[in-house]
């Protein structure tokens, strides 16, 4: 009986180990994943700026749209720069300021997903 429950202890031990070695290795993914995440969009951001830029010197408004470049751009800085934990602690503090804007964000990117995937999968 003492040998068993030796056995029991050691595969216990053992168990642990792999699940803390599993956890290790998806804790590395998700935060490599992030990573990645947030440089591209940033470098979408960034890329958005300097259409916003473009636009305007083409109507003329290089004030406006120098201004709204700049936000794009620290936006696009503040995602790239930023730890994770920030970003998201940041962005629960905004979804708890302001509950109808991200309701209402959700349900747009609700309806312009359903536009762009589903419904044009049935029409045709």
């Amino acid at each position: 009986m003492g040998e068993e429950g030796s056995i029991r202890k050691v595969g216990r031990v053992v168990v642990r180990g792999v699940t803390q070695e599993k956890r290790e290795k998806a804790k590395e993914r998700l935060e490599e994943s992030t990573v990645a995440f947030r440089h591209e969009a940033s470098d979408r951001i960034d890329s958005v700026a300097q259409q916003v830029r473009q636009l305007g010197s083409q109507f003329d408004r290089h004030e406006d749209a120098h201004q709204i470049a700049r936000r794009l751009e620290k936006t696009a800085d503040y995602l790239r720069f930023r730890p994770a934990a920030d970003v998201a602690g940041d962005a629960l503090a905004l979804a708890r300021e302001y509950k109808l804007l991200w309701v209402t964000g959700g349900l747009l990117a609700g309806v312009i997903i359903y536009r762009l995937v589903i419904h044009k999968k049935f029409r045709g």
